[in-house]
């Protein structure tokens, strides 16, 4: 009975840092999206019967570029340091200046945040995923709109991100799967503009 009783106070006095050890993986492997190789992502957004299509090419630390397809529409954003490019039907378009400072900074901020946003942690410990063996990593987001569940696939050997999936309950329900491959010789450059476009 006693040594149940000590038991049981190792593992609640344990647990704590047991989950901010936990935090703390999933944080440093979320670093490496925004501070580590080149890479390239591919993700659906499902909610309800709609479908968007996410595609990025990622060269950290400054540089990004997306593609969103709903429908037959595509829409591309190009962020090389501090100078955003949108295109447009009739052809890319540089953002003006202020503009371009304004969303650098929004993106700033987000990841300046997203510690904060990260709770409800939990580290299951290697999977077999789709025949791979992967570290799973379940928590919540505090997001506008009220909490995501996300579980996060880690390449065990890397230690690089291999997929996320994302799942917004609520008035909001969406799913977001995105998968990553990484390509230390991507490289981003600025886009011709078509004079007409600007």
């Amino acid at each position: 009975m006693r040594t149940a009783a000590l038991a049981s106070l190792v593992l609640i006095l344990a647990a704590p840092a047991a989950r901010a050890d936990c935090k703390e993986e999933i944080l440093t492997a979320l670093d490496r999206l925004t501070n580590g190789s080149p890479y390239r992502s591919e993700g659906v957004v499902t909610a309800g019967t709609g479908r968007i299509e996410l595609s990025s090419e990622v060269v950290p630390p400054d540089g990004v570029r997306t593609r969103q397809t709903v429908g037959d529409r595509t829409s591309e954003m190009l962020k090389i340091g501090d100078r955003i490019w949108v295109k447009r039907p009739e052809g890319w378009r540089e953002m003006p200046a202020a503009m371009a400072a304004s969303v650098a900074q929004a993106m700033t901020n987000m990841k300046m945040r997203a510690p904060n946003l990260v709770a409800d942690v939990d580290c299951s410990g290697v999977r077999s995923i789709d025949g791979k063996d992967s570290l799973v990593y379940t928590y919540k987001l505090d997001l506008p709109g009220g909490s995501a569940s996300t579980t996060l696939y880690v390449d065990p050997v890397s230690h690089l991100p291999a997929r996320m999936l994302v799942e917004q309950g609520g008035a909001d329900k969406r799913t977001v799967d995105t998968r990553y491959t990484y390509d230390a010789s991507l490289k981003l450059e600025p886009p011709q503009v078509d004079p007409a476009a600007k």
